[in-house]
Formats: structure tokens, C-alpha cells, sequence
């Protein structure tokens, strides 16, 4: 799902009962921003088991250890140029995105859209 306020857009994933997010500039391809969620899904379940992990949070900044690991992917998407990023905004897809969907969200203000992926 895609929420667009002013010059931003908030674009989020929930796998698992876990929702990753991240707030992008309007201009960032969505295609690529939900790229970056799924393969921070990915590294996140590599990470630890997310059950035992998830049941153990006890206070805030728990996953602080996986600061690294978004460092690293983040930099992979930085530039929407490179022919990695590129590739991926060409990829034609054969299977709908089960991103694709629309969703009845409430409006935040004037300047508010949402938009599917």
C-alpha cells in the first residue's frame, strides 16, 4: 500500500504480522521502494527466527542490531539509476502483484492521495 501526503509517500509491507515501512519522496518509483521492503522481509527472516525474536521485545529500539543490515540494502536503492534498480523497474511481471489491491483508507487532509502499487 502506497499513502502520498504532500511531497511524500509512505509505502508499506506487512508480512507475517510484522508491518516494515519506509517514507520516500513522491518522485521514488514505487516499484522500487517495495523491492527495498520485500528484500528487507527477506533479510529480516534470515536474521532469527521473527517468532522468538517478535515474543521477546521488551523495550524499545530491540532491533537495534539490525541497523546494519537496512544500512546495507538501503544503499542498493539510493540511486534509482543504477542497472540493478533499473532492471527492476523494467522486469516485466507475469503474476499480479498480491501488492495490487485497493484498500479503503481514511482521508489525513486536502493534499492526501493513496495510490496502489
Amino acid at each position: 500500500m502506497t499513502i502520498c501526503v504532500d511531497h511524500h509517500s509512505f509505502h508499506y509491507l506487512v508480512e507475517n504480522g510484522i508491518c516494515f515501512i519506509t517514507l520516500c519522496d513522491c518522485s521514488y518509483p514505487r516499484k522500487l521502494a517495495f523491492h527495498y521492503l520485500q528484500d528487507l522481509q527477506k533479510e529480516f527472516d534470515k536474521f532469527d527466527t521473527i517468532t522468538s525474536l517478535i515474543d521477546k521485545i521488551t523495550r524499545p529500539y530491540s532491533f537495534v542490531k539490525f541497523e546494519s543490515i537496512i544500512g546495507n540494502i538501503k544503499k542498493h536503492y539510493i540511486d534509482t539509476r543504477t542497472q540493478a534498480n533499473l532492471s527492476k523497474l523494467n522486469a516485466n511481471r507475469r503474476t499480479r502483484s498480491r501488492y495490487n489491491h485497493r484498500t479503503h483508507v481514511p482521508n489525513f487532509g486536502k493534499k492526501t492521495s493513496f495510490r496502489n502499487i
